[in-house]
Protein backbone atom coordinates (compact mmCIF):
# COMPACT_ATOMS: atom_id res chain seq x y z
CA UNK A 1 0.00 0.00 0.00
CA UNK A 2 1.63 3.27 -1.07
CA UNK A 3 2.02 5.98 1.56
CA UNK A 4 0.62 9.41 0.62
CA UNK A 5 3.48 11.89 0.60
CA UNK A 6 2.13 15.04 -1.00
CA UNK A 7 0.14 17.66 0.88
CA UNK A 8 -1.36 19.17 -2.29
CA UNK A 9 -2.89 15.92 -3.58
CA UNK A 10 -5.85 14.32 -1.85
CA UNK A 11 -5.77 10.81 -0.48
CA UNK A 12 -7.98 8.39 -2.39
CA UNK A 13 -9.94 5.84 -0.39
CA UNK A 14 -11.38 2.88 -2.28
CA UNK A 15 -14.37 0.92 -1.01
CA UNK A 16 -16.50 -1.92 -2.31
CA UNK A 17 -20.23 -1.89 -1.61
CA UNK A 18 -22.55 -4.61 -2.98
CA UNK A 19 -19.90 -5.61 -5.55
CA UNK A 20 -19.79 -2.02 -6.88
CA UNK A 21 -16.45 -0.30 -6.53
CA UNK A 22 -16.19 3.47 -6.14
CA UNK A 23 -13.60 5.97 -4.95
CA UNK A 24 -13.99 9.12 -2.90
CA UNK A 25 -11.67 12.02 -2.24
CA UNK A 26 -10.67 12.51 1.40
CA UNK A 27 -9.31 15.95 2.27
CA UNK A 28 -7.52 18.21 -0.18
CA UNK A 29 -9.12 20.39 -2.79
CA UNK A 30 -10.29 19.82 -6.33
CA UNK A 31 -11.32 16.55 -7.94
CA UNK A 32 -13.94 14.30 -6.43
CA UNK A 33 -16.80 15.92 -8.30
CA UNK A 34 -20.10 14.15 -8.06
CA UNK A 35 -22.46 13.23 -10.86
CA UNK A 36 -26.16 14.05 -11.17
CA UNK A 37 -27.07 11.27 -8.72
CA UNK A 38 -24.82 12.67 -5.99
CA UNK A 39 -22.58 9.58 -6.09
CA UNK A 40 -18.80 10.00 -6.48
CA UNK A 41 -17.53 9.60 -10.01
CA UNK A 42 -15.68 6.34 -10.68
CA UNK A 43 -12.12 6.98 -11.92
CA UNK A 44 -10.84 4.91 -14.82
CA UNK A 45 -8.87 1.80 -13.87
CA UNK A 46 -5.78 3.22 -15.59
CA UNK A 47 -6.07 6.32 -13.43
CA UNK A 48 -5.79 4.26 -10.23
CA UNK A 49 -2.80 2.32 -11.58
CA UNK A 50 -1.20 5.58 -12.68
CA UNK A 51 -1.66 7.03 -9.19
CA UNK A 52 -0.09 3.91 -7.63
CA UNK A 53 2.86 4.23 -10.02
CA UNK A 54 3.22 7.91 -9.09
CA UNK A 55 3.22 7.10 -5.38
CA UNK A 56 5.86 4.38 -5.93
CA UNK A 57 8.00 6.83 -7.91
CA UNK A 58 7.70 9.44 -5.13
CA UNK A 59 8.68 6.83 -2.56
CA UNK A 60 11.69 5.74 -4.65
CA UNK A 61 12.76 9.37 -5.14
CA UNK A 62 12.56 9.99 -1.39
CA UNK A 63 14.66 6.89 -0.67
CA UNK A 64 17.22 7.96 -3.28
CA UNK A 65 17.47 11.42 -1.70
CA UNK A 66 18.14 9.82 1.70
CA UNK A 67 20.84 7.62 0.13
CA UNK A 68 22.42 10.62 -1.63
CA UNK A 69 22.60 12.60 1.61
CA UNK A 70 24.12 9.62 3.45
CA UNK A 71 26.73 9.26 0.69
CA UNK A 72 27.54 12.99 0.91
CA UNK A 73 28.03 12.78 4.70
CA UNK A 74 30.16 9.62 4.37
CA UNK A 75 32.51 11.17 1.80
CA UNK A 76 32.69 14.67 3.28
CA UNK A 77 36.27 15.67 4.05
CA UNK A 78 37.85 12.67 2.30
CA UNK A 79 40.42 13.09 -0.46
CA UNK A 80 39.26 12.32 -3.97
CA UNK A 81 41.17 9.52 -5.69
CA UNK A 82 41.46 8.73 -9.38
CA UNK A 83 38.64 6.46 -10.61
CA UNK A 84 36.38 7.16 -7.66
CA UNK A 85 32.70 7.80 -8.32
CA UNK A 86 31.57 11.28 -7.30
CA UNK A 87 28.18 12.94 -6.96
CA UNK A 88 27.82 16.53 -8.08
CA UNK A 89 25.09 18.53 -6.34
CA UNK A 90 23.84 21.91 -7.51
CA UNK A 91 24.28 24.21 -4.52
CA UNK A 92 21.17 26.38 -4.98
CA UNK A 93 18.61 23.73 -6.00
CA UNK A 94 20.10 20.79 -4.10
CA UNK A 95 19.63 18.50 -7.12
CA UNK A 96 22.19 15.91 -8.18
CA UNK A 97 23.67 15.56 -11.68
CA UNK A 98 22.98 12.26 -13.41
CA UNK A 99 25.32 10.96 -16.10
CA UNK A 100 24.42 8.18 -18.52
CA UNK A 101 27.34 7.03 -20.68
CA UNK A 102 25.06 4.96 -22.92
CA UNK A 103 22.93 7.88 -24.13
CA UNK A 104 23.80 11.17 -25.83
CA UNK A 105 22.56 14.52 -24.60
CA UNK A 106 19.06 15.51 -25.67
CA UNK A 107 19.75 19.24 -25.20
CA UNK A 108 23.33 19.77 -26.37
CA UNK A 109 23.79 18.83 -30.04
CA UNK A 110 27.62 18.96 -29.69
CA UNK A 111 27.66 15.85 -27.48
CA UNK A 112 27.05 13.47 -30.38
CA UNK A 113 29.17 10.32 -30.68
Amino acid sequence: TPIPSSSDSATVATATVASTSFSTQVGGSGGGTTGVTGQPEVPAIGEFEQQQHLEQAKSAACAENVDNMAEQRRNQGKRLRYGEIVQLRHQFTGKYIHVNTNQTSQCDKNNML
